[in-house]
């Protein structure tokens, strides 16, 4: 995957102002935004110090300025110099003079050598640069293994600080970054110093400015994310508030409980990590040394307490939330729950799977009884009935019996052949020795009549069992089928997404989060989650993003209000499609005035997909319309909500089976084409032949299908082609191929007429082939509909140039 290097910058928006503004007016904007947080981050640091000393917090944050923002380092300089001015005094200017020196020649060189200037290279150089003046300094002076010692450790402490500063700066003055766990640490490590380095002074003898704001530091990181923030900064603000000091210890821990409690009782809220921070502090102090005078003074902990509940968190919360919801590594936990829904949607396919074999169990059973005992028990049925009573039934059925069941059987099957029977239908021996005769035929043709009832009662039951054994069928493929889906693997592109923060922020478009995955077909879908509304300046994002990802890119939901009420706007993009068609219909109907009983549909399924259908219902008018549109809209919904055409054709026509007793059917002419690549699927179910016109030829795809709805099982053609820019589809009917002269072969005929045709217009041309075929008939024998479908390239589809370094 191609990596996209994106150069430090400034925004657009800001150059196109300084090239408006006077001279002084850029000056003093450029001082007020940026330069100026620098010096006032410098004068902080310089401020900063551990043993009274501050040089390795001085040198890590000009290292990491001069690396990061050269154009700003001078305003850091005079910051960092005026707090280290303020803190050891005016000898303190030769020392940095000469580790500044030593810093860039060193730096030269590796740009000389052309060596990679990664963080820890800076680090290094900055240790060097600072442990070699401090080895000159202390040989000047008098020397003693103690101020060497000092030496290494600072040393040491400017290596670990110049690389934390050198991730923290860009984090900070970059608001695209995505931010990692180590990026959070680096600026949380910087907070903490800048904080260090605030004036030690005291209001009334009562608050500390530094005390105030370590404790509001540490409730909000606390409040905002829980306990394991609260407790690294607490270790934070502990050490470097208890260094220098006789407690260490205490600081630290005090520190440390008193965020791990603030962060435990966030879900209370504010008042819940107030609480916590207040006492957890107290009782740690209390089992401490048994004083009621706590470690952290209290007067400094109401202070902030009341600080923290008032200050409004929203004009904080847009930035910081950037360090505190961070990016985190898979853990394999989302792969562990992904794998057991798949599992767990696969044992539910298995199980309509056994559900339907046993309803088709059932369906057959029924029909293992032969046609010998159904006729052995009608007679045994209608003799009980009819001879049960009488006084010669010994003489009939134990004399005679043979006799008696044969005249009995051959009057079954007229029975069968009439639908009743009568006394001449009879055996003559029978009617003269039978004394019940008259009561024999009635009992005989109502017993008759209601096994015939029963029959079809059985049948239908039985057809309704096969076809929910059918739905359910289709419902396991279904649940199947989003399982395979839900297991494919997506490529997520983090190069691209961290290119895209980095153009819309250029663009002044605050952006909170953007999601970019590629499909295994290789097509983009991007997320992009904005701060607010941005409808004026959507083609801008687009043509952003198309950019990035070298692939036109078009919006498919517009801009949508968060479900999560977080008060950020949606916008979603995908890759735009190679094709598009180009469809004109005509149709008319078999009476004129009448509703036509043909239905069609051209529309976008998503994903790619295109759908070109026509149904033509049976007979004409308002009832076959009512069929065709059923069908074509059904068929709609069913695909639309990601069904396999095969199961969603299944379950129509199991729809149209059971719609009533009378018959309702009609057919269906499918095509699904890829707009993508181009190809085509075609599923024809007793639809009439679908024409593809291309430069060379034209192909004919010919159907030998039932239609839909008349049968429980339903067959479907299917044929598949490789669909260019320019090629035509022509759909039709039957009521037009059966328009054609007697002598010729329908579909050779329609063909010639089609080789003379100009598809450039599809409208134009589905009206002149219709009109065409009505001008060689004098009646119309069915309803007429001729869809034809150009498929073109669309415009703007090449590929976009890469954005510029």
């Amino acid at each position: 995957m191609d990596t996209i290097e994106i150069l430090p910058y400034k925004r657009i928006s800001k150059q196109a102002n300084q090239q408006t503004m006077p001279v002084t007016k850029r000056f003093a904007f450029v001082l007020n935004k940026l330069d100026f947080l620098y010096g006032l981050m410098g004068l902080m640091i310089g401020q900063a110090a551990i043993f009274n000393i501050s040089e390795p917090f001085c040198v890590a944050f000009l290292v990491a300025v001069v690396g990061s923002h050269m154009s700003s380092s001078l305003f850091a300089v005079v910051g960092v110099l005026v707090g280290a001015i303020l803190t050891a005094g005016f000898v303190i200017l030769p020392k940095y003079l000469l580790m500044g020196i030593v810093f860039v020649s060193c730096m030269t060189l590796m740009r000389t050598l052309k060596i990679q200037q990664a963080e820890v290279a800076k680090a290094t150089l900055a240790a060097i640069a600072f442990f070699s003046v401090g080895c000159l300094w202390l040989m000047l002076g008098s020397f003693l293994m103690y101020d060497f010692m000092v030496l290494v450790v600072n040393a040491i402490v400017v290596f670990l600080c110049t690389y934390l500063f050198t991730i923290a700066m860009p984090t900070i003055f970059e608001p695209i970054k995505r931010i990692n766990r180590e990026q959070c640490v680096s600026v949380i490590v910087l907070l903490c110093i800048i904080i260090l380095g605030l004036p030690a002074w005291k209001f009334f003898g009562l608050f500390s400015l530094r005390n105030v704001c370590s404790i509001w530091f540490l409730l909000y990181f606390s409040y905002k994310q829980g306990a394991a923030y609260g407790t690294t900064v607490g270790l934070l603000m502990g050490v470097l508030n208890g260094i220098g000091t006789d407690n260490i210890t205490p600081v630290i821990c005090s520190y440390a409980i008193s965020g791990m409690f603030a962060g435990m009782f966030n879900r209370v809220g504010k008042t819940g990590s107030a609480l916590g921070f207040l006492l957890s502090n107290a009782l740690f102090t209390l089992f401490l040394n048994g004083s009621s005078e706590v470690v952290i003074r209290l007067t400094d902990t109401i202070l902030s307490i009341v600080m923290f509940a008032s200050i409004p968190h929203q004009p904080i919360n847009a930035y910081i939330a950037r360090f505190i919801n961070v990016n985190r590594k898979s853990d394999g936990r989302e792969d562990k729950i992904k794998t057991a829904f798949v599992n767990r949607l696969h044992e539910i396919g298995c199980s309509f799977e056994k559900v339907a074999q046993t309803v088709n169990g059932l369906a057959y059973s029924e029909d293992e009884n032969t046609d010998n005992t159904t006729i052995s028990a009608f007679i045994e049925k209608v003799a009980g009935k009819v001879c049960a009573s009488c006084v010669i039934r010994q003489t009939c059925w134990e004399r005679d019996f043979h006799h008696t069941y044969k005249a009995l059987f051959n009057s079954l099957e007229v029975l069968e052949r009439k639908g009743k029977i009568a006394i001449h239908d009879l055996p003559s021996f029978f009617v003269s020795r039978c004394i019940h005769r008259n009561d024999f035929i009635a009992t005989t043709n109502t017993f008759y009549e209601i096994d015939k009832i029963h029959a079809m009662c059985a049948t239908k039951v039985n057809e309704s069992r096969t076809i929910l054994s059918e739905q359910i069928k289709c419902m396991q493929n279904i649940i199947e089928s989003v399982a395979e889906e839900v297991s494919e693997k997506v490529i997520n592109c983090e190069d691209k997404e961290q290119a895209i923060y980095e153009t819309l922020d250029r663009n002044t478009i605050a952006v909170s989060d953007v999601n970019v995955i590629r499909n295994q077909h290789g097509n983009y879908t991007v997320e992009i989650m904005l701060n607010y509304q941005t409808d004026g300046r959507m083609n801008m994002i687009t043509d952003a993003v198309s950019k990035i990802l070298h692939k036109k890119m078009v919006r498919i939901h517009g801009v949508s209000k968060n479900k999560s009420q977080s008060g950020e706007y949606i916008v979603k993009l995908t890759e735009q499609e190679t094709f598009e068609f180009d469809t004109g219909v005509s149709v008319i109907s078999k009476y004129r005035g009448d509703k036509c009983g043909d239905y069609h549909t051209a529309k976008s399924l998503g994903n790619g997909k295109f759908l070109l259908a026509i149904s033509d219902g049976m007979g004409s008018g308002k009832k076959a319309a009512l069929e065709s549109e059923t069908t074509i809209t059904l068929l709609e919904n069913l695909l639309s909500s990601g069904f396999d055409h095969d199961n969603a054709i299944k379950m129509i026509n199991s729809v149209l089976y059971l719609k009533s007793p009378e018959e309702s059917f009609a057919t269906v002419d499918l095509s699904i084409v890829d707009m993508y690549q181009g190809n085509a699927e075609f599923i024809k179910i007793g639809a009439a032949s679908t024409f593809l016109v291309t430069e060379k030829e034209i192909d004919v795809l010919c159907c030998s299908t039932m239609p839909i709805g008349m049968m429980q099982n339903i067959d479907m053609d299917h044929m598949s082609r490789k669909l260019k820019s320019g090629d035509v589809l022509v759909m039709v009917t039957d009521g037009v191929l059966d328009a054609a002269p007697k002598d010729k072969v329908c579909e050779i005929w329609f063909s010639e007429m089609l080789q003379s045709m100009d598809f450039d217009n599809p409208q134009k041309a589905a009206q002149a082939l219709l009109h065409t075929v009505q001008s060689l008939v004098t009646t119309h024998t069915d309803d007429m509909t001729i869809m034809v479908s150009k498929l073109q390239k669309k415009q703007g589809k090449e590929n976009i140039q890469p954005v510029s370094a």
